[in-house]
């Protein structure tokens, strides 16, 4: 399931990505010299982007949670350790 913010990111992306194949198919009318690839390179790269920025949005909430959990952890064995103090 798609977080607000990844779908935002998702729309953004969609949208450079279809762009990218009217572009690729009306460059040769609008710039006189446009040689369209055969491989369409301008739709592999805005793909890849998408991918690469998709993964390292992941990461960098991945990463978030964990420093999230670190801290609990830390919090929680300050708690065990004071209340094993407090045993006579």
């Amino acid at each position: 399931m798609l977080e607000p913010r990844e779908a935002r990111l998702h729309a953004i992306f969609a949208f450079l990505f279809v762009s990218s194949f009217w572009v690729a198919k009306e460059g040769r009318s609008l710039l006189g010299a446009w040689n369209d690839p055969s491989i369409g390179l301008l739709n592999l790269g805005v793909a890849a982007t998408w991918v690469v920025s998709f993964f390292l949005h992941r990461f960098k909430d991945m990463r978030d949670q964990i420093l999230v959990l670190r801290d609990r952890m830390e919090r929680a064995e300050r708690k065990l350790a004071a209340l094993e103090d407090r045993e006579p």
